[in-house]
């Protein structure tokens, strides 16, 4: 049962990224609030190449809805599938990191240097309030 949930999820975060509720309340509907509560809060691993390394980055279907600024999909991921909100996830490969924000100067010498002074790792909510609608964020 768990390797069907798992392929489950998997198909729920494509539809998540592509914003198809339609088909997530397809995919649910056979489900109890208890295993739809389950495939949901399943985290996704997604590998990236960033120059010298491969990245991992684990993200759920609610925090991706949240990032494509999906409110109806956010609020079904919660009311109808107890959505965590509580669950740390990460987000390398959905929002844009301003220099601003997450890096500061580090003065070497005569040279200033930018430096990451962040962890991608977070709540639900925390990623919303970087880079989504004021509505989404209100509803969470």
């Amino acid at each position: 049962m768990d390797i069907r949930f798992d392929e489950i999820s998997k198909k729920l975060f494509q539809y998540c990224m592509k914003g198809e509720l339609h088909l997530i309340v397809q995919l649910l509907r056979p489900f109890s609030f208890r295993q739809r509560m389950t495939i949901v809060n399943r985290p996704n691993v997604i590998e990236s190449f960033n120059l010298k390394e491969t990245i991992k980055s684990e993200t759920t279907c609610l925090l991706v809805a949240c990032l494509k600024n999906n409110l109806e999909i956010v609020r079904y991921l919660i009311d109808n599938c107890g959505a965590s909100l509580e669950t740390l996830t990460s987000s390398r490969d959905f929002e844009d990191w301003d220099c601003l924000t997450f890096f500061v100067n580090r003065s070497k010498r005569y040279n200033e240097i930018l430096m990451p002074n962040f962890n991608y790792t977070a709540t639900v909510l925390w990623h919303a309030c970087r880079s989504s609608d004021i509505k989404i964020i209100k509803f969470l």
